[in-house]
């Protein structure tokens, strides 16, 4: 378990400024009194512990530990809210870069030949993020693309792309927590399926602010934090869709260099090529295939047994002098229940700095009892 993190901290202060309370915080952030305070009021749910000293390797590795804790709480979701047999209502969303450089491949040239190279456009270093949406049916949905740009979102770069795409701009091309939060916001409007809905998804602070976790226990939706560092064997859309889509991105963008004679893909021309992009690769059977992968459905902790690291792996990566890091993987697995969309207001404003994932679910529900009149009136700062 680790000790009260920054992510606690800013949950907090963001708590007390969404309810108009009145901050007993210097500068509306919980400080060292109030943990004092909060420790004894919380004395026999909570507990100091020594953290113990993992080495990075150790701490970021897809361990047996982390696997079977996982699944075990995994396991209790899909039992508690009726989802073992409702793979429609199981989700993952995951966000990926498209770049525009096709040439990370062979070609043939004379034996003689030093180097080879490829004409590509101007751009040819330039990213855009996307974020992928599918269930465990093989449903898939709109995506979401994040352009980078600082003068908000032009109208020109969200013309033909897939029916329904959500469009955002941000200074950095990356998701940031206000864009999620709108983005999922728009998502829990157009599902009409059963509640509660299971969406899993990788520890990017933007996924969790207080917002994300107020939308979702408004609208039936269970978000679970995938562990750290596992993406690769628990991440469905990682495990089975990526893969191929990507290698047909690159197809897509040598036809275009080819076809417009090394006209650049900027942003006016990416939609209709991310729609060729989904129509071709974004397929039903990868879908299953990434949750069967992942062993998130149908349920089978065993479809990662490959990938898992060993206790002999690990100590070898011990003595090869890595630094000591105080995370754990397993512990920072966290359950919280909880049309084309254009976003054109411009985001100049400062972003919120990134929030890290953090396993304490009972900490923050007690920390928000705390700090809540509506539930716990007795309890004060």
């Amino acid at each position: 378990m680790h000790g009260v993190s920054k992510a606690t901290v800013e949950m907090v202060k963001t708590y007390v400024q969404s309810k108009g309370m009145k901050s007993p915080f210097n500068n509306d952030t919980p400080g060292y009194d109030f943990m004092i305070g909060f420790e004894k009021r919380w004395s026999e749910q909570l507990t100091r512990r020594k953290p113990e000293l993992l080495t990075k390797a150790r701490a970021e590795g897809l361990t047996q530990f982390v696997v079977d804790e996982f699944f075990n709480m995994y396991e209790t979701i899909l039992k508690d809210n009726n989802l073992e047999n409702h793979p429609e209502r199981i989700f993952n969303l995951d966000e990926t870069g498209l770049g525009t450089d096709p040439t990370k491949g062979k070609v043939l040239v004379p034996k003689s030949a030093r180097s080879a190279y490829l004409r590509a456009g101007g751009a040819g270093k330039l990213q855009y993020s996307v974020l992928f949406v599918a269930s465990a049916s093989g449903e898939t949905y709109p995506p979401c693309v994040i352009y980078k740009a600082t003068g908000g979102l032009q109208s020109i770069w969200t013309h033909g792309g897939p029916p329904g795409t959500f469009y955002s701009s941000t200074e950095s091309g990356w998701m940031q927590d206000y864009v999620f939060e709108k983005w999922l916001t728009k998502f829990v409007q157009v599902q009409h399926i059963e509640k509660p809905i299971l969406v899993t998804f990788d520890g990017h602070g933007s996924h969790l602010t207080y917002n994300v976790t107020k939308i979702a226990q408004e609208n039936g939706l269970i978000l679970l934090c995938l562990p750290p560092n596992t993406s690769h064997a628990l991440q469905p859309l990682d495990v089975g869709v990526f893969g191929p889509m990507k290698t047909e991105w690159k197809n897509i963008l040598k036809n275009w260099y080819r076809q417009s004679r090394l006209k650049n893909i900027d942003k006016a021309i990416f939609p209709s090529l991310l729609k060729q992009l989904l129509k071709s690769s974004f397929k039903s059977e990868h879908v299953i295939g990434g949750f069967k992968g992942s062993g998130l459905y149908p349920v089978n902790k065993h479809a990662v047994d490959g990938k898992i690291v060993t206790v002999e792996s690990s100590s070898a990566l011990v003595n090869n002098n890595e630094q000591p890091s105080t995370s754990s993987a397993a512990n920072n697995t966290k359950c919280i229940t909880c049309s084309s969309q254009i976003d054109t207001q411009p985001h100049n404003q400062p972003t919120s700095p990134p929030v890290s994932p953090s396993p304490m679910k009972k900490l923050r529900e007690a920390i928000l009892q705390t700090i809540s009149p509506e539930q716990t009136p007795e309890k004060t700062f």
